[in-house]
């Protein structure tokens, strides 16, 4: 006879005076309880008997569900199973491509510019063909999938190479049978008729886009180079560049919150709406970490508040938002060996904030395609989060999986010592925005 247990990433919680939902860390499972007393009872000892048809329609729902698992599961090794599996799977690539680090922007908290990074590298016609040799060599060793974000810098300002190197990379996926996707991280000021027939030719399927809040605070956060405004052009813009491609690439607004913008940034969705833009885009909150003393970070906690809170104020207006928060595999593509952010001059780095870094990158990409590693990427290749006790015991971990793996090596650098690192604003509101899903 087989016997049961109670898994260690349930959550039990209540909406209201009579709403009990219980969610599942490991399973994504997420239920409203009906029979609170029944389901208690085995929650309280998984081994009950069933001594009626009711009873046994609860329990099958708990197993289902993930919240009552065979006593012999070790949850801790599936999570490990998943992470190991994702982290060297050899059949997907995924590439982060800067094809310039220059940028038509100004913005008050670039990370870039607080490294000092010169941003004045495009990527030459000969780098671009040594990055085609790259994919086909990738492709050679029984790469499957290949996903391309072109980044930044503001890769607009390289349209062209974006369609040459878009255009040789689809034709040897398509030869291949390879499955090929991209997407795009922009400011948004360049995306005009010019550029709609190549982003549509190059498969991007899906656009990223800065608006930090109404024209005043948008124009003082992220100026022209000049310091000329930019928020009527991208508006202008995005609207042009939905009714050209009838909705067949899907734009997000992100929305980088600090203290001086926390409040002003509803007023954007007044505006977004105002300019039919709703249900057209996505928004959602982005956090600001940067040093500069013109603002004010949010601390990870008062951010989660207003994540919430922004996330209330918008489906009370009926627009769409996100899935619920599901198990992870890893905390972010730096996890995963097969994926790499590549700046202009092919050097590599395993995450968007290091671009342009020298002392950060992992290696280069020589004339011949290959790849030359420095030993600072078996840092990233090694890093495991099942070592650090804090991360190890946390019942959040299957949702973040150990958190941000930059931040941590840093800790490393810094402390001689792993700690954990930069924890999701989701541990901190987990319970809310399920109850905002439900």
């Amino acid at each position: 006879m087989k016997n049961f247990k109670v898994s260690k990433y349930n959550y039990f919680f209540q909406i209201g005076s009579r709403k009990n939902l219980a969610f599942n860390a490991i399973s994504g499972g997420f239920a409203k309880i009906r029979d609170k007393e029944r389901v208690m009872k085995f929650i309280e000892n998984p081994n009950n008997s069933i001594e009626n048809e009711r009873d046994k329609e609860v329990f099958e729902n708990l197993l289902r569900g993930g919240f009552i698992i065979d006593s012999n599961i070790n949850e801790t090794s599936i999570l490990k199973i998943r992470f190991w599996n994702e982290r060297f799977n050899s059949k997907n690539l995924g590439i982060t491509l800067a094809p310039t680090l220059n940028c038509n922007f100004k913005c008050i908290y670039c990370y870039e510019r607080d490294k000092n990074v010169n941003k004045h590298i495009n990527m030459s016609k000969g780098k671009a063909n040594t990055f085609i040799k790259f994919i086909y060599k990738q492709i050679d060793n029984g790469v499957k999938n290949i996903g391309i974000s072109w980044y930044g810098g503001e890769p607009l300002l390289e349209i062209k190479a974006i369609n040459e190197i878009s255009t040789k990379i689809i034709e040897v996926c398509d030869k291949n049978k390879i499955s090929y996707s991209s997407s795009m991280i922009s400011n948004g000021y360049l995306l005009n008729e010019k550029a709609f027939e190549t982003i549509l030719k190059s498969r991007i399927k899906f656009i990223q886009i800065t608006l930090d809040g109404p024209p005043d605070i948008h124009n003082h956060f992220r100026p022209l180079q000049d310091g000329s405004p930019t928020f009527s052009i991208i508006i202008k813009n995005i609207k042009k560049f939905i009714d050209f491609t009838k909705g067949k690439v899907k734009i997000a607004i992100r929305i980088n919150l600090a203290q001086e913008n926390m409040e002003s940034s509803f007023n954007l969705i007044k505006i977004l709406e105002k300019e039919g833009l709703k249900n057209k885009v996505s928004i959602y909150p982005g956090q600001i970490i940067t040093d500069n003393s013109q603002m004010t970070c949010l601390l990870d906690n008062k951010f989660s508040d207003i994540e919430i809170k922004f996330m209330e104020r918008i489906l009370r207006k009926g627009w769409k938002i996100h899935l619920p928060p599901l198990p992870k595999s890893t905390y972010c593509s730096a996890f995963i060996k097969n994926s790499y952010v590549i700046g202009p001059n092919l050097n590599l780095y395993k995450c968007w904030e290091s671009i342009g870094v020298d002392k950060l990158k992992i290696g280069s990409i020589n004339n011949d395609g290959e790849i030359k590693f420095r030993e600072s990427y078996i840092n990233w290749l090694s890093f495991d989060p099942f070592e650090i006790k804090e991360c190890k015991n946390c019942k959040f971990l299957p949702l973040c999986m150990g958190g941000c793996i930059s931040k941590t090596i840093e800790e490393k650098q810094i402390y001689n010592k792993l700690k954990h690192g930069k924890c999701p604003s989701l541990k901190n509101n987990l319970l809310n925005k399920l109850e905002i899903y439900y």
